[in-house]
């Protein structure tokens, strides 16, 4: 049995290093962030990646992540990035799209797809943002209040809405089984559950409406200057 738990709207921004130039891999990004707008609840969450760049399914790799920021509108997910530092570049957006968690034989997975109008870059491609994927999504149960924190013994814990809701939670984005783990929580049979959550989310309709995440981290500054001097006469 598969169960959705949540869909929504995707965003993936990406936050150059000051003075570095044009980024052009995980070397020139000070942070990534996944961005998660579920569908008619709130709040948006942030998730911030801390290998700047999403693991990789042939490699059956697993990064941790982080819970760093929670807001009501787009605006306050980058307002805390955008020009904020010295030398500090604006925010990129590497792409939008549709994902969905779904609960399968105790874990959840997260899976996501690029709308199709949504080209992927250099620079998104360098970070592992495909046109679609799918990941086991895990919390440490330690990072988790006691109301929300599972009596399981194992370290990791399936990353149900509610966990994912809490400020500062660590995550694990998993790509793929590795022998050995399940005294973690970590599944290590490979199903085709994500696979066709990916394939269903590939076939769903036009762009999602989460283009206020590309004006909200233009710095308030750079968008005067893109206005121009009679933006006011033009109104």
């Amino acid at each position: 049995m598969v169960k959705i738990l949540e869909k929504g709207a995707v965003s993936f921004l990406a936050v150059p290093r000051g003075g570095a130039g044009a980024p052009h891999g995980p070397a020139d990004v000070e942070q990534l962030f996944v961005v998660l707008a579920p569908e008619g609840r709130r709040p948006l969450r942030r998730i911030s990646v801390r290998r700047h760049r999403l693991p990789d399914a042939r490699r059956a790799q697993r990064f941790f992540a982080h819970v760093d920021r929670i807001a009501s509108l787009p605006a306050g997910l980058t307002e805390d990035v955008r020009g904020t530092r010295r030398g500090a570049l604006a925010t990129r957006v590497l792409g939008v799209g549709h994902y969905a968690l779904a609960r399968h034989r105790g874990h959840v997975h997260l899976a996501y797809a690029l709308a199709r109008s949504c080209a992927r870059g250099e620079l998104a491609a360098s970070l592992g943002v495909d046109f679609g994927a799918s990941f086991v999504l895990c919390v440490f149960r330690r990072s988790l209040p006691p109301a929300r924190r599972p009596r399981a013994s194992a370290r990791l814990a399936p990353a149900t809405p509610e966990r994912l809701d809490v400020l500062g939670a660590e995550v694990a984005l998993v790509s793929g089984p590795t022998f050995g783990e399940a005294r973690r929580g970590v599944p290590t049979a490979r199903d085709q559950v994500g696979d066709a959550l990916v394939g269903a989310l590939l076939r769903r309709g036009p762009r999602p409406r989460v283009a206020s995440f590309a004006r909200a981290s233009v710095a308030p500054r750079d968008r005067k200057r893109r206005r121009g001097p009679h933006a006011r006469s033009a109104r």
